[in-house]
């Protein structure tokens, strides 16, 4: 279980995803990092059981690693986890805001 709290461990994966368990809508975001003196940003998809919702992120990213963590806690979404087949943590210590 990889802890929501700490921003520079999330960035070590390639591939994270957080899945709310009223609805089992899952989001799953890959790392871009343009420069490693810049910080990291987040591509999100967003997968959800009711095609019919308002999606939850509703601006466009690439976002934040703050900004991504806070936005899917507010709507309910629990800690992020590196998806199996990217789950090698990078040794890289990539910047975050």
């Amino acid at each position: 279980m990889m802890p929501t709290n700490d921003l520079r461990m999330l960035a070590k994966y390639q591939t994270i995803r957080t899945v709310r368990q009223s609805d089992g809508a899952e989001l799953i975001a890959a790392r871009e990092v343009v420069d490693e003196k810049l910080c990291v940003r987040w591509n999100v998809e967003e997968k959800d059981p009711n095609p019919f919702k308002a999606p939850v992120l509703r601006w466009v990213g690439p976002y934040a690693t703050s900004q991504l963590i806070k936005k899917a806690q507010e709507e309910g979404y629990g800690d992020w986890y590196p998806v199996p087949e990217n789950a090698e943590p990078d040794a890289t210590d990539y910047l975050v805001n």
